[in-house]
């Protein structure tokens, strides 16, 4: 895992890597609910923005991902 944020309303955490996936996990069961995979280059920064409801993420090209 190369990175993590919360989402402003602390339910949602976004992480990513090296393998290029991004996910979504519920912090009240600590599940993951969601996957990005369609990325191909490793994941060094995260960042949930709401109400808007978007997952920016990059590492050498940045990414827009609603969610």
């Amino acid at each position: 895992m190369e990175s993590v944020a919360f989402s402003p309303n602390g339910r949602t955490l976004a992480t990513g890597g090296e393998d290029g996936k991004v996910r979504l996990w519920d912090m009240v069961t600590g599940r993951p609910h969601t996957a990005q995979t369609e990325n191909t280059e490793g994941v060094g920064v995260v960042a949930l923005s709401t109400p808007a409801g978007l997952l920016y993420f990059c590492w050498s090209t940045a990414w827009r991902w609603g969610v």
